[in-house]
């Protein structure tokens, strides 16, 4: 069968997108800071991530077959490798879109991705909490990821 997606959503580039959710060099520096605590954790983040994905009843429609999982989770590491360098650039804006038409190809519910990146969010909530912050550096840093998480979000 073969799948022809329209976008028709916002075509906002990287620095516009980057204004819209008030992203600031700030927001940048606490990711990459989290993310160098995080990216040894990865596999093990992704692990969990795909543990939480097992009890929910996409798990066997999407993931059924081993190689899929497989080449699922090495894109999700990609991701969030990406996400933590906080490179917002013209690149990163079109990873996100093809991710987002990759999952229209295949059915992936919105609801779906969603809760998805929600479950991501309390990873990196829970990672934040093992490092040694001030009050205020943890609240800096949760409302960067949150930023960066919605526009992902937004454009996928």
């Amino acid at each position: 069968m073969d799948f022809q997606i329209s976008y028709s959503g916002d075509l906002r580039g990287a620095t516009t997108l980057q204004q819209l959710y008030k992203i600031t060099e700030a927001d940048f520096y606490h990711i990459r800071e989290l993310g160098k605590f995080m990216l040894p954790q990865m596999d093990q983040l992704v692990h969990t991530w795909y543990e939480w994905l097992k009890t929910q009843p996409e798990y066997e429609q999407f993931f059924s077959d081993e190689q899929i999982l497989h080449h699922a989770q090495k894109m999700q590491r990609i991701y969030w490798q990406q996400f933590i360098e906080a490179e917002l650039d013209e690149r990163y804006v079109e990873s996100r879109r093809k991710i987002g038409e990759t999952h229209a190809r295949i059915g992936l519910s919105m609801t779906m991705f969603f809760a998805g990146m929600s479950i991501f969010h309390e990873l990196f909530l829970k990672s934040m909490g093992q490092r040694d912050l001030s009050l205020q550096e943890q609240m800096e840093t949760i409302d960067a990821v949150s930023k960066l998480l919605h526009l992902d979000t937004g454009i996928v």
